[in-house]
């Protein structure tokens, strides 16, 4: 489970802290007392900031301040205190009620999940156990997925941007481009479970009262999806490219898996919300957005190096291009934050999306030639980028209210195929969407005899 690294580390920094006061405080109650008003202090860091900003207190006041509470709080509990078999017993039962009830709803957010997938297995491998035949060239299949990739027509259309190079480009490479495709829902999460295992979710997820806020069943179906299931009881091995975002980071099921970000998502928010991350700001130890800039490129490199691996081999990518933080100039150095902030968002959207076009014919071109066999690429978008009323306020906004150029943005994507040997106009259409994506591909090189699905979108809260 990713809290146990979490817990571990946690514990440990505790106990060297507790030893280092014990040696400056005479008494082992009082040093523990200390290090928890420290810890109190130290984890909630962030929540004391968003109580300083609603209380319009300015960063100077509020570090102050903060020294100031810390230091009262240690000098009442050295000085001042004398029961503390009272006060050690008052904060047993305060920790152990908060202890007590985050472990519930966690335990109850995964019976949720558990009962949203039972009976739920991917239908479309009992499908196919029998009846499905592998080609006698088996070829590596790699899925590619640029996030919040907007379409050709919206970028025209809304940034007056002209793509056009960009897809001829893919064109005189064979590729088909799918030149009204949509997604099928508004966000990653949905519209990856939904492609990988080839359906919608309402066949595939039953979510009992209450709990439709709990996407852990989609993160689940991302991890162990029908489409995996197939390629790998036919000899594919499996290669995963992940981004930060937990349901893609690693995948268990990979054969290989690549990505800087050796922590889970969990801790990364657990430690982003305490004073441990403004301090490695800072001093230099950690930077978000050159992270981000690293990640990609060096996800990039490594899919660079799988044509040479052996095969067949199913490569899914995820890169968080051109999806925000912006850190890319067109060119592939990196942007800074103060560079960044001087200008607009559809600017910086550009510009990484200029740098995106370039990684991705770099790849096509080194993928092709490097490739023993002709590969089936798939070149895709989960989702469009946001409406602008939507990033100005996330929480109120409401997608039932949202206009026709809102919706357009949003589920508007970049969708290619190369195909190789096969007749795509017999088949594929310009607004084909990913639902269809590997149903059309299992039929065309597998004989799966799947049924196209009716290419919807769907947008909800």
């Amino acid at each position: 489970m990713d809290v146990w690294p979490t817990l571990s580390v946690t514990l440990l920094g505790t106990l060297l802290l507790f030893v280092a006061v014990r040696m400056m405080v005479s008494d082992s109650a009082k040093a523990a007392l200390v290090v928890s008003i420290l810890l109190v202090m130290t984890l909630s860091f962030v929540r004391f900031i968003v109580v300083a900003i609603l209380l319009g207190i300015g960063p100077i006041q509020f570090c102050s301040l903060w020294v100031a509470l810390f230091a009262t709080g240690c000098y009442l509990a050295v000085s001042r205190c004398k029961n503390f078999s009272t006060m050690t017993r008052v904060l047993n039962v305060v920790f152990g009620a908060l202890v007590a009830f985050n472990a519930a709803n966690i335990v109850l957010y995964k019976v949720q999940s558990d009962l949203a997938l039972r009976g739920h297995e991917p239908a479309i491998e009992a499908l196919m156990t029998d009846s499905l035949s592998a080609p006698v060239d088996t070829p590596d299949i790699y899925y590619l997925i640029f996030d919040r990739y907007a379409s050709s027509k919206n970028l025209v259309d809304q940034f007056s941007f002209d793509n056009s190079h960009f897809v001829a480009f893919l064109e005189s490479r064979g590729f088909f481009v799918a030149s009204e495709s949509h997604s099928n829902y508004l966000k990653t999460a949905p519209s990856l479970a939904s492609s990988l295992n080839m359906a919608f979710l309402d066949d595939l997820i039953e979510v009992p009262d209450g709990a439709s806020s709990n996407w852990l069943p989609m993160h689940s179906l991302i991890k162990d999806n029908a489409l995996l299931r197939v390629l790998k009881a036919r000899g594919y091995r499996y290669i995963h490219l992940g981004s930060w975002w937990e349901a893609t980071r690693t995948n268990p099921r990979a054969d290989l898996n690549f990505n800087l970000y050796r922590i889970s998502e969990f801790s990364r928010v657990f430690f982003a919300t305490s004073l441990i991350y403004p301090i490695a700001q800072f001093g230099g130890f950690y930077d978000q957005r050159r992270m981000h800039w690293q990640q990609n490129k060096y996800e990039l490199e490594k899919l660079l190096e799988v044509p040479a691996m052996p095969g067949p081999k199913f490569v899914f990518a995820h890169f968080l291009l051109p999806h925000e933080p912006y850190v890319f100039e067109p060119d592939g150095t990196f942007l800074s934050a103060g560079l960044a902030a001087q200008r607009t968002g559809q600017e910086n959207y550009l510009n990484q999306l200029a740098y995106t076009n370039q990684a991705i014919q770099e790849l096509v071109e080194s993928i092709l030639t490097a490739s023993q066999k002709e590969p089936i690429i798939v070149i895709q978008s989960d989702e469009g980028p946001f409406p602008v009323r939507y990033a100005q306020d996330q929480k109120g906004f409401d997608w039932r209210e949202a206009t026709a150029d809102e919706l357009k943005l949003k589920l508007g994507i970049l969708n290619a195929y190369y195909l190789p040997g096969a007749e795509v106009n017999s088949f594929l259409h310009p607004s084909v969407t990913p639902v269809n994506t590997f149903r059309l591909i299992l039929n065309t090189y597998f004989d799966a005899g799947l049924q196209a699905l009716p290419d919807r979108s769907f947008a909800f809260d």
